[in-house]
């Protein structure tokens, strides 16, 4: 997945330009070790892909630890998708 597809899908964050990795993972476990690695960024994206169902299966299970992560690592993005996961029952 290319930096462009990245931002395309909407996977932004002020932190961004800090916390995004020199090469971009192709596949969710790849964004999990960035995300374990610290990088909020990766976490957010890698919870996307587990919510949405986007190279693996859906799991929301395995997606709100992740918003929850990114959040805490001062993902506003992370935040309120954690939030929206546990308004709606998630």
């Amino acid at each position: 997945m290319s930096a462009l597809t990245v931002s395309m899908l909407g996977f932004t964050s002020p932190l961004a330009a800090q916390t995004v990795p020199d090469k971009i993972p192709e596949t969710a476990e790849e964004w999990e070790a960035e995300c374990a690695a610290g990088k909020a960024i990766s976490c957010q994206i890698a919870g996307n892909l587990h919510y949405g169902g986007l190279g693996v299966p859906k799991n929301l299970v395995a997606a709100i630890p992740l918003f929850e992560r990114a959040c805490a690592l001062g993902d506003e993005l992370g935040c309120f998708n954690a939030g929206h996961s546990y308004f709606d029952g998630d």
